[in-house]
């Protein structure tokens, strides 16, 4: 700095994988150094001192180079598009131009260098100044540059274009029209789903917390094994939908015998068809050590059909499912065990909040290890509160979980838009003489709108006995009363154009609902639900004409038609009564159109129209 001459380095904190390419981004303002790692913040640094103007240290890439131009070591890996700027880049015009090679001169680009020359030792600066460099000593190879598809940027979410929200008498089959941007500019594919408004309520259907099994990974395994095979066979009586374990998976987290026996118990789950996701404790190695964790659960988690995709690119820490019950979308977000994790502004909360405004129209839930404090406390713990300052502002957001602590409080809060976001906590590591064996079952009754939360052993084959208020109660929460969206159809759009499908084989005044989802192929976004209603059938309406021959006059008829059918029209069935001087022949009664009965006659005073 200027004021001292001291440096002041910034770490990151993500580990780097081998062989895998990654974006980096360093920026200062003049206060505060900001690092980013594909386009995430990873950490800041407040220095509040003016970089030396004076400087005699040479600049260089993948070296440092002392004031002797005496490189320190050097950058073992490969480097591609490097930049320099002369201003501090956001956040935003980093991740816009993450996938970009700089051809040409940009607005406070100083420096751009390529590095596809492929040949010689010469770096040419190809974009802003010409700053030509040389690579100096050897050990050094031209190579295959970067793929520039670190980053994608998740579409808009669909507009409405047709028909308008809440309209009536909409003419069969309604064109549902949406218009989708991209920041990128991608091709997406639209999904139209929809279903009938205010239907009969959904079946019931059951949510299951795995609260802290560590214990039954470091002893008492058949206790594990029991309670994923009592989930599997109650899968289709108590129609379980999803499982989320709460975190300390094992008590060990360098045991390989612990990790073979909770992988073993989770492998039921996925045998048995019941989706699940897993958050990182503590035990389980929590923040900085889960390499164990994640090499025996990253796989586990990405196979599954509900895996919606996770924070940075080097571990399964924190990640994020979708899944679908009762005509309702969820998503539920992971969030490891982290006591450094005590400010909303952290990354990964960050992060976690683009999620649930991503998929706004789908139910939040959050789940992670440490949420409330222990023992009779229902205050938040450090990381808890964090948390639920950071996400508080998601109208979505229902339902946080966590357990670490014996044994099981819950609290309620009001979030930032008036909605009720209940945080439960739930652990029995300590019961039983660590042999409890029980679980969290979330019963959701659409058709209440209740959520009947009870906790129960399979190997015990008992409910918690005491504390009923903590351990088997009930939580209001307003519910969709309609059945499942289903798939109208897909169209493909350019990004800025229109989408449209029409939606076939609907019954006339009848309410329906729908919504679309924009996908580019790698992300996608989900517009909110939209609603109209069909217009009533409108009548078969037959028209007649009526003429003489001979004296007389043309008969008048009565009624002048039928009701819902214009002047001279009737529909079929309707009597008709025909009044009028008398013709010298007969009354020509024809042309009602739509039948196969035209040019026929009567001589009489009435008629019946053909049915």
């Amino acid at each position: 700095d200027m004021a001292t001459g001291a440096n002041h380095p910034v770490y990151g904190v993500t580990p780097i994988t081998n062989n895998v390419w990654h974006h980096a981004a360093a920026t200062y303002d003049g206060t505060t150094w900001r690092l980013y790692l594909d386009g995430s913040l990873e950490t800041t640094l407040a220095v509040n001192q003016a970089p030396r103007s004076d400087t005699t240290q040479r600049a260089a890439l993948g070296a440092m180079i002392r004031t002797d131009d005496t490189p320190l070591g050097h950058f073992q890996g490969v480097l591609d598009e490097a930049r320099v700027w002369n201003y501090a880049r956001s956040q935003a015009e980093i991740q816009a131009a993450i996938n970009d090679e700089l051809t040409g001169a940009q607005p406070g680009l100083v420096a751009r260098w390529g590095l596809n020359e492929g040949a010689g030792a010469t770096v040419n600066s190809s974009a802003g100044a010409s700053i030509p460099g040389t690579i100096t000593n050897s050990g050094y190879a031209w190579v295959a540059g970067a793929p520039f598809d670190l980053r994608n940027a998740a579409p808009n979410a669909p507009s409405l274009v047709a028909p308008a929200d809440g309209a009536g008498d909409v003419t069969q089959p309604p064109a549902l029209t949406v218009n989708v941007t991209d920041p990128e500019a991608d091709e997406m594919t639209v999904t139209f789903y929809g279903r009938l408004k205010n239907a009969p309520p959904a079946a019931d259907f059951t949510l299951i917390a795995i609260p802290d099994p560590q214990y039954y990974a470091s002893t008492y395994p058949a206790i594990y094994t029991a309670q994923m095979q009592w989930i599997v066979e109650n899968k289709t009586t108590r129609n379980i939908v999803y499982a989320a374990s709460l975190g300390d998976n094992v008590d060990v987290s360098t045991n390989a015998t612990q990790w073979d026996r909770a992988v073993a118990a989770y492998d039921i789950l996925a045998t048995g068809g019941v989706p699940y996701g897993l958050v990182a404790g503590n035990h389980d190695g929590a923040p900085a050590s889960t390499a164990e964790f994640n090499a025996r659960f990253a796989t586990r988690k990405t196979v599954q059909a509900s895996y919606g995709g996770r924070y940075g690119t080097s571990d399964f820490d924190n990640y994020y499912t979708l899944f679908e019950a009762g005509g309702m979308q969820f998503v539920a977000v992971f969030i490891e065990m982290d006591d450094g994790m005590t400010s909303a502004s952290h990354p990964v909360l960050q992060w976690a909040n683009s999620i649930m405004q991503m998929y706004s129209s789908r139910r939040a839930i959050l789940v992670t290890h440490n949420l409330l404090n222990g023992g009779t406390a229902t205050s938040f713990s450090a990381q808890g509160s964090a948390i639920f300052d950071a996400l508080k502002g998601n109208a979505n957001l229902f339902l946080m979980l966590g357990g670490h602590l014996d044994v099981a409080r819950r609290r309620s809060d009001a979030g930032t838009n008036g909605n009720t976001i209940y945080s439960l906590r739930s652990d029995y590591q300590s019961v039983d003489s660590q042999q409890s064996g029980y679980l969290r079952i979330m019963r959701f009754s659409p058709a209440e709108n209740l959520i009947y939360v009870s906790t129960y052993s399979p190997t015990q084959n008992k409910e918690y006995p005491n504390e009923v208020t903590e351990n088997n109660f009930t939580l209001p929460y307003a519910m969709s009363s309609s059945g499942p969206f289903s798939v109208i159809g897909t169209a493909s759009a350019a990004a800025g154009a229109n989408a449209t499908v029409a939606w076939n084989g609907l019954a006339d005044g009848t309410a329906y609902e729908w919504y679309a989802v924009a996908s580019d192929g790698n992300k996608q976004a989900t517009s909110p639900i939209w609603s109209f209603t069909t217009a009533n059938a409108q009548p078969a309406c037959y028209t007649l004409t009526l003429s003489h021959t001979g004296s007389g006059s043309d008969p008048a008829a009565d009624p002048s038609n039928s009701s819902g059918c214009p002047s001279g029209s009737y529909l079929a069935g309707a009597t008709v009564s025909l009044s009028g001087a008398a013709p010298a022949a007969h009354w020509h009664i024809a042309g009602w159109s739509g039948t196969a009965d035209n040019n026929s006659t009567a001589g009489g005073n009435t008629l019946t129209m053909p049915a």
